[in-house]
């Protein structure tokens, strides 16, 4: 999957899955090792794998059955809400594992404010979403839209799951920096719209997602899910709809979504693999260009154009960045890069997904320093966190780095930053992940005078480069089994040459650290 570019895993749980149900054989026939393990161990299995390989983990647990009917409010409601308690205390300190989405694929009874309590989706997601943040704090909670509604909702009729309009007029009583909006789509393969029949249909689209959830993403963080459909193994007509939605994120700039499912591909299930368990190189196609990755529409690359042209007023390391600040008191543990442990009176930044991938880089700028310019001054702050729905040159500050440069009461304040020579003593450091072994492992580098953007390891008479991840760490395969000779780079392009003992045999070794003996000038 990372081959292939995709970089997080939405995984669907239901409630027999938390009762420890006998897993068959045939189930995990391809990996001898998962065979015996129950239906909850082999959960986490596969969120171990995945979150050690640097894959971002959001679960999915909806109101309603283990079977593939379509799923009712109300249904399981005890039920339900004691396995979100359950997934959120067992994955709530995971490192990878982002959050839950609250449905599957549209509850086909919601309704938005309704009269009937056991189906007014707003008002019982968010007392889902209550109980899931008391037990993990830091999660995210995707919310699904519903379907065609009397209030607040245009009269166009609207699948299950995909309708957000009403939220212009009941909003969640949800933090918004918690608040995920998982808009749930379906094309000609799995929805039977009367829109579809026109032979123009692709046209419309755009306009109509752009009514019930895009107009949300100015404010709200919009995850849309493609909830099915072949991908052409099905309806003729599908493909041109997976086209225009893939068109229509890079045009908007939801670059992020989650489309496809890692199977066998059919008609029903948006399956990306072909029978012999290869991925689709045509389906992969549309999901890239989606995210930016490969050649879009004409409506998508008018957008990277002036993407491009916005980014060329600061596109040097060295360049003075001008955006806006707000503040936050998350940060010092938990962020997406991975510095924990960082003081509670540090002064530290979330940084925008712009800057923070800086020249392609993942994870380029986390661990910098930055010199931040505000309305009453100036100060130095230490980025240890994503802030993945920023503008370019957004900061999410402390709040004492806030106050140091701006007034509280406002919320929001220009400012301008620069990358600074961190003001550290003593050598670089580095992080050996949980699970790193001779076979796999993946390395930060931590107390670095600047941003370090390449990781190499001599190996004979070549440099091998390990391709660093959005979690801060740089990763590689076969590796061996002696000290490491590596070559370091930063975002000046100074590079400096280190070693580092051998790494574990085997992959049992929780997070250690390894001391370095050199810095950057």
């Amino acid at each position: 999957m990372q081959a292939a570019d995709i970089n997080a895993l939405r995984v669907p749980v239901c409630t027999a899955t938390l009762q420890a149900e006998p897993v068959a054989a045939a189930d995990v026939a391809g990996d001898p090792a998962l065979r015996g393990l129950s239906s909850l161990q082999l959960l986490d299995a596969v969120v171990r794998a995945s979150t050690q390989r640097g894959m971002q983990v959001l679960l999915a647990f909806a109101d309603g059955g283990c079977d593939d009917s379509a799923p009712q409010l109300g249904a399981q409601q005890q039920a339900w809400t004691n396995g979100l308690t359950t997934l959120a205390a067992r994955y709530g300190t995971t490192t990878g594992v982002i959050g839950i989405d609250l449905g599957s694929s549209g509850y086909r009874n919601a309704t938005w404010a309704g009269n009937s309590a056991d189906a007014d989706w707003n008002r019982i997601a968010s007392r889902a979403a209550a109980t899931v943040l008391k037990q993990a704090p830091r999660w995210v909670v995707g919310v699904e839209g519903v379907g065609n509604n009397a209030l607040c909702s245009d009269s166009a009729r609207k699948a299950p799951g995909s309708n957000l309009q009403p939220l212009a007029c009941v909003p969640l009583r949800i933090p918004a920096k918690q608040l995920v909006l998982m808009p749930k789509l379906a094309g000609p393969d799995r929805d039977a719209a009367d829109a579809f029949a026109a032979a123009d249909f692709p046209r419309g689209l755009p306009a109509s997602w752009q009514r019930d959830f895009g107009t949300f993403a100015a404010d709200h963080a919009v995850l849309p899910v493609s909830i099915g459909g072949g991908l052409g193994d099905g309806d003729p007509r599908d493909p041109a709809w997976q086209q225009a939605l893939s068109g229509y994120l890079a045009s908007t700039g939801m670059r992020s979504a989650f489309l496809g499912s890692w199977e066998v591909g059919n008609a029903n299930n948006a399956g990306l693999l072909a029978s012999d368990g290869s991925p689709r190189s045509d389906k992969l196609q549309i999901l890239h260009q989606a995210w930016g990755l490969a050649t879009a529409t004409s409506a998508s690359a008018s957008a990277k154009s002036a993407s491009k042209a916005d980014a060329s007023k600061a596109t040097t390391w060295n360049s003075t960045f001008s955006g806006t600040a707000t503040y936050t008191g998350s940060g010092y543990s938990g962020g997406a890069v991975l510095l924990d442990p960082i003081p509670s009176n540090a002064f530290i930044t979330a940084l925008n997904p712009t800057q923070m991938n800086f020249g392609g880089v993942k994870a380029a700028l986390a661990g910098a320093y930055l010199e931040v310019t505000g309305p009453k001054g100036k100060t130095v702050v230490y980025v240890t966190d994503l802030y993945p729905d920023d503008a370019s040159g957004g900061l999410d500050l402390s709040p004492n780095a806030f106050a140091a440069i701006g007034d509280m009461v406002q919320g929001r304040i220009p400012i301008s930053w620069k990358i600074v020579r961190a003001p550290i003593t003593g050598n670089v450091q580095y992080r050996i992940q949980e699970g790193s072994s001779r076979w796999w492992a993946a390395i930060q580098v931590r107390n670095h005078a600047y941003p370090v953007v390449k990781f190499e390891v001599k190996q004979g008479s070549t440099w091998k480069r390990l391709q660093k991840m959005d979690y801060n760490h740089f990763v590689g395969e076969q590796l061996g089994n002696q000290p490491l000779s590596i070559r370091i780079t930063d975002i000046r392009g100074k590079a400096i040459l280190d070693t580092i003992p051998a790494l574990p045999e085997d992959g049992n070794k929780p997070v250690y650290f390894e001391p370095g003996n050199v810095q950057f000038p």
